[in-house]
């Protein structure tokens, strides 16, 4: 049993696609070292969330990080992988980026889904939607829940993908920076 290895980097395997991520997350869901999961650029379609939503509903997966960017999940797979997180009390960290999340119908109800599983999640704090042109409807699907969870931190979305000011700032939230400690210097005169 592996107790040494916390992170796994599948990054750019074209080859994994979403028949490969089912036989990884069967691995991964009862796996309690593995923290943090990045499969980007690896070919995973909305079939493969839904083993990732499986993977993330049960109690001994301790994921923290998963970064998903550059796949083709789309709002159907957005819609299986929220069923997933509302299960989880573990993962702190979701990159989504870049993948093909827009504004149609099942985009729209895959961002509904979305919302409803991040606005009570107990320990997500920082999401990347990045290059996913969601637009105002889809930004506007989300600002309750973004809204609604402190937990949430961090919240990243193009100023291209949403376009209305309003909606894109109350969207994309950003951590401060951590002030320094120790004696401030006084300028001389």
């Amino acid at each position: 049993m592996n107790t040494k290895l916390t992170t796994l980097n599948l990054d750019y395997n074209q080859n994994l696609k979403s028949e490969g991520i089912a036989a990884l997350c069967r691995g991964l869901r009862t796996n309690s070292t593995i923290k943090h999961l990045s499969a980007q650029y690896c070919s995973i379609d909305s079939h493969g969330t839904e083993n990732i939503a499986e993977m993330l509903s049960f109690r001994r997966s301790s994921l923290v990080s998963i970064n998903l960017a550059g796949n083709r999940i789309g709002g159907k797979g957005l819609a299986k992988l929220s069923q997933g997180l509302s299960q989880n009390g573990t993962l702190a960290e979701l990159i989504i980026a870049d993948n093909e999340i827009r504004f149609s119908a099942d985009d729209l109800a895959g961002l509904e889904a979305f919302g409803n599983a991040i606005a009570t999640h107990p320990s997500l704090a920082a999401i990347n939607l990045v290059q996913n042109f969601i637009g105002n409807t889809g930004g506007r699907v989300l600002v309750p829940s973004v809204s609604t969870n402190k937990k949430i931190e961090s919240f990243k979305v193009d100023p291209s993908s949403v376009l209305d000011e309003e909606v894109y700032n109350a969207l994309n939230r950003c951590p401060a920076k951590a002030k320094k400690k120790g004696k401030s210097k006084k300028k001389k005169k």
